[in-house]
Order: structure tokens, then C-alpha cells, then sequence
């Protein structure tokens, strides 16, 4: 029942909110996904800023371990103890990401690695005279061999975002001639973790096994290119791996790819012949995804349709063209390296140092 206090009525829920967000520290900011609730994160939740500890070891993170950085980073700073980062989806990450950045350091991230397009080279070819000509071919070496990086800056305050609609679906249903049926959820950020545990555990004595193969496999296919480049490379010195033993290391990366496409379609898995198995672990899904019936090609499709589904961001920006010097439409994909790396420079937007 509603609460009665000088005269106005007051909605218990509401007032449980209004005294929730008391709690809740001055220096957490609250994040509004595009979302909405309706996809994997919760229609509000509030974080704070990354302190100096929080950014240790950005300088070393790699493709491979750069999701598990960010979950890391991100469920840190979260304020609301329910709110498990690790399912929220990739676009959820990125939104959250980059409303942080603009919030507490830069509405602008700078020095974006831009990637020219044919019509870009045509205007470099048209203001040197030519593509033969001396200028032009020395801008495309540069370009080519990295010696040149035009690059390009965003106003986050002019990104858009994609409005979800009131009847999103984050599953997705697939339907067979004969009669099988099977449902798909679209991916959490977290899978890739998931995943690589279980391979991980899976493969734990062929990776110890066939660690050494690998590693002299990588020394001599390093060597040859780099033979192949020009380099004065003796290959006579170079230890050299037997066919039978390279094919036996092909056959062991092979079996450990099948088994991270089966995992994924476990992983994904909501429903299976009509029975609910979204709650079922991993190890017993991975079964299921083993029957014939859950193709991979099947499941292409399925995330194909996934990755068209427009949520979060909208990547189609308009920037100051690095080349041309005037605006230009771009398709730019938040890439998640690039704003932690800018995190990680903490040069904040507006901050002044005076000695006094």
C-alpha cells in the first residue's frame, strides 16, 4: 500500500528508487543504454571512473587477451553489484565504453587510424600529377609499409545511435524441411571466455603436448618470409620440421578449431527440439550441438542474421576527411582497442596545470 506523508501519496517503488540512488556515491555517473533493457544489460546501472589502478597493464593488452581486460576493468567499476558485464553484448560494451570516455576525459577521441579509400588515392593522384609520377608513388610506399598513418578525429557528441524497437528479439528460431526446430540467443561478450576455458580444459594435454611443434613450426615459417623479403637469412641453420610432424600439428590445430565452432554453437544455444537447454551447461549443450541437425552452415546463417540486427552505435559518422581535408561519410566500428588505448593515455579534455 502506498505510503501517506503530508497530504501526497508516495509509489513505494518509487520512493525505493529515489532512496537507492542516494546511495549511490557523486562519482558514479549513470549509463542509459540504446538498448533499453532489452537486450542483455539492464535499462540503467551507474559506473565510475578507471582509477590509476584499474589502467595497469593496458600497455600489454593483445587481441587475444583484450576482452578479458575489459570484462575485467568494466565489472570493476560498475556500482551495482547484480550487473554482470559478461553478458552484456558487444554493442552494450562498446556504448558503455565510449559514454564513459566522453564523460569523464574527451567528447572527441583523437588520432584514429583512418583507412584511405580509392577516391582518396585518385585525389592524391590528381593534386601530384599523375599515379606515375615521383610524389604519388612515394605516398603510396609510405602508406604501404606504415611509414604514413593518416589518422582522423571523432566527436563523440555527433554519433548517433540505433533506436530499438519495442518488439526486439534477441532469439532467433531456426526452422528445418524436416520438422527439427532449435532456437539461438544472440552472443554475450563473455562467450569468448566461456569458450576458451572449456577448449582450454579440453585440449589441456595436446597444448602441452604439441606446445614445442609449434613454436619451431612458427621459427621456420618466420624465417622463410623473412627469407622471401630479402633478408640474409641462412635457412641451412634454420631447424626444419618433418611433414609427418607438420601434419600431425595441422591435424591437432584442426580438432581444437572444431571443437571452439561447436562450443560456439553450444554456447548459443536456448532451445533444442522444442526443450529449453538455456539453462543447461555448457558440457551438456556441447552434446546437443554435435548433432547433424546444427550444421555449421545453419548456424552461419543464424549469426549472419545476428550481425545484421542494428543496435548500439551507429557507424556511419561523418569526419574530417585526413587526405582531402574536407567531410566525409565514414564507417567507423568503435573498435574497443582504440578508446581503451585512449583511456589509457588519460589526457582529459579541459584540465589545466598552473604553478603557483
Amino acid at each position: 500500500m502506498a505510503e501517506i506523508k503530508d497530504g501526497y501519496e508516495i509509489n513505494k517503488e518509487v520512493a525505493e528508487k529515489i532512496e537507492d540512488m542516494t546511495k549511490i556515491p557523486s562519482s558514479y555517473i549513470e549509463i542509459n543504454l540504446s538498448t533499453k533493457g532489452k537486450l542483455y544489460a539492464p535499462a540503467s546501472f551507474h559506473i565510475r571512473n578507471f582509477t590509476v589502478e584499474d589502467l595497469i597493464g593496458i600497455a600489454i593488452v593483445d587481441d587475444e587477451t583484450l576482452p578479458i581486460k575489459i570484462l575485467e576493468m568494466l565489472q570493476k567499476i560498475v556500482y551495482e553489484k547484480d550487473v554482470d558485464v559478461r553478458k552484456f553484448h558487444e554493442s552494450e560494451i562498446k556504448e558503455t565504453l565510449f559514454t564513459l570516455y566522453q564523460t569523464f576525459y574527451a567528447p572527441v577521441l583523437n588520432g584514429i587510424k583512418y583507412t584511405p579509400t580509392e577516391s582518396d588515392m585518385d585525389f592524391l593522384a590528381k593534386m601530384y600529377g599523375g599515379k606515375d609520377t615521383a610524389e604519388y608513388r612515394d605516398y603510396e610506399r609510405r602508406l604501404k609499409n606504415g611509414e604514413w598513418e593518416p589518422k582522423f578525429d571523432l566527436d563523440l557528441r555527433t554519433v548517433k545511435k540505433y533506436e530499438m524497437p519495442d518488439d526486439f528479439k534477441k532469439e532467433a528460431r531456426v526452422t528445418k524441411p524436416n520438422g527439427f526446430t532449435c532456437k539461438y540467443a544472440m552472443p554475450q561478450y563473455g562467450d569468448v571466455l566461456f569458450i576458451k576455458e572449456y577448449v582450454d580444459q579440453v585440449f589441456k594435454e595436446e597444448d602441452r603436448k604439441f606446445e614445442r611443434l609449434g613454436k619451431m613450426i612458427q621459427f621456420e615459417e618466420d624465417a622463410q618470409e623473412r627469407f622471401r623479403r630479402g633478408e640474409n637469412i641462412n635457412l641451412a641453420s634454420v631447424p626444419s620440421v618433418s611433414n609427418d610432424d607438420k601434419k600431425l600439428y595441422n591435424e591437432y590445430q584442426a580438432n581444437k578449431s572444431a571443437c571452439i565452432l561447436v562450443a560456439l554453437r553450444a554456447i548459443h544455444l536456448v532451445e533444442y527440439k522444442g526443450q529449453d537447454v538455456s539453462s543447461l551447461s555448457l558440457e551438456q549443450k556441447f552434446e546437443m550441438a554435435k548433432d547433424p541437425e546444427l550444421d555449421y552452415g545453419t548456424f552461419k546463417k543464424v549469426t549472419d542474421a545476428f550481425s545484421k540486427v542494428k543496435i548500439g552505435l551507429d557507424p556511419h559518422v561523418t569526419i574530417l576527411n585526413p587526405i582531402t581535408g574536407g567531410p566525409t561519410p565514414y564507417e567507423y566500428d568503435f573498435r574497443l582497442f582504440t578508446v581503451l588505448e585512449a583511456i589509457g593515455n588519460n589526457d582529459i579534455d579541459g584540465v589545466t596545470i598552473d604553478f603557483e
